[in-house]
């Protein structure tokens, strides 16, 4: 831009990567949208014509969840370029994002036509299928972005994915190594850390748990479960130091974002594991009074009630838990170390076989 301050695509480019220095655990800072938003619009005052600009604004919208305005701009770059691949691919996240899977699917396939060998557009294809529960077909489309690509280390994280909610986690396992191999990011980690705990792999639990920690995503949660591993080896003041750490942390991110109910699911678990019932129940009623339907909060207060020897209560929350997409599976319940006390309740039984029919 110093050699031509009037280059429209330089400025699409660099919103772009705004965008994506934003939405790729850099920096979750507002104002780094607020950049991009600034360069995709001084490139559309020089070319209003523009499809990279229009997408890159596209993609400002969606992650500040402006879904209608958003998916305006995805139309406007596919219509200004029909064989512009990546336009037809942002507006497919966009769909699958908000839950609308056919339509996902129908602009991903045209994606695909215009860029058979695009093997984000096939990962995006097999989270779609996954969520409208047609898994053999997902798995075929995290293989055919592996075709294509081998070191694609997000197609092997979304296979464990898929094998750990079918309860199958020596498999999970297999597929979060290989992606390990070829890839690095903290859920990736967080997701292998809990694999290994649950098929009692205590030190290499550990390890995961601490690489996470060190990436710095969700480290709040990462204590927290790192502290579930030493209790689990038996190393109480560790875990009691690591369910510190994770109340701390948490209590630091409810000040910044009050509003986040796994943020005190989370504190309310590492309250639990330090005997402090009470501050817990405080802390399960606000995640519960903040988000009364999301699945993942449900099956996190289900393990909260667990814990505290609550079985009726910990059995009501986790069939409505059950029932939510976003939940974990009966079959990860069924194995889940946080239910040990309630593995041979028939009631529990029931509801975790009933969700794997």
């Amino acid at each position: 831009m110093e050699i031509d301050p009037d280059f429209a695509l330089a400025y699409a480019g660099l919103g772009d990567a705004y965008v994506t220095k934003y939405m790729a655990y850099f920096d979750k800072s507002s104002a780094w949208l607020d950049e991009a938003e600034r360069s995709c619009k001084r490139a559309l005052n020089l070319d209003a014509n523009l499809p990279e600009a229009h997408r890159a604004l596209g993609r400002v919208y969606q992650f500040r969840k402006k879904y209608q305005e958003a998916e305006t701009e995805f139309q406007k770059s596919v219509r200004l370029q029909p064989d512009y691949a990546e336009g037809h691919r942002s507006l497919a996240w966009l769909y699958l994002e908000q839950g609308k899977l056919d339509q996902a699917i129908s602009t991903a396939e045209k994606a695909i036509a215009v860029r058979p060998l695009d093997k984000e557009t096939y990962l995006l294809l097999g989270l779609a299928y996954q969520d409208q529960k047609q898994i053999s077909k997902a798995l075929g489309m995290f293989d055919k972005a592996l075709d294509i690509a081998p070191d694609y280390f997000r197609a092997y994280y979304q296979k464990g994915q898929i094998f750990q909610r079918r309860g199958d986690y020596h498999t999970a396992i297999e597929n979060y190594r290989k992606a390990i191999e070829f890839g690095s990011e903290p859920n990736l980690y967080m997701d292998s850390g809990w694999a290994y705990l649950v098929e009692e792999q205590i030190d290499p639990a550990l390890e995961a748990f601490k690489k996470s920690i060190e990436l710095g995503l969700f480290d709040y949660r990462a204590y927290y479960f790192l502290g579930l591993a030493y209790q689990k080896k038996g190393e109480m003041w560790m875990a009691a130091a690591s369910y510190d750490s994770a109340v701390l942390l948490c209590r630091k991110q409810i000040r910044e974002d009050p509003q986040d109910p796994l943020l005190y699911t989370t504190l309310s678990l590492a309250l639990t594991g330090l005997k402090k019932y009470p501050e817990a129940g405080e802390a399960a009623l606000k995640a519960y009074n903040l988000d009364p339907e999301n699945g993942l909060i449900l099956y996190d207060l289900a393990r909260v009630y667990a814990l505290q020897n609550q079985t009726g209560r910990a059995l009501e929350i986790l069939k409505k838990a059950l029932e939510n997409p976003l939940s974990s599976t009966g079959c990860e319940a069924l194995r889940d170390i946080h239910f040990e006390k309630l593995r041979d309740i028939p009631d529990f039984q029931a509801l975790c076989q009933a969700d794997k029919a």
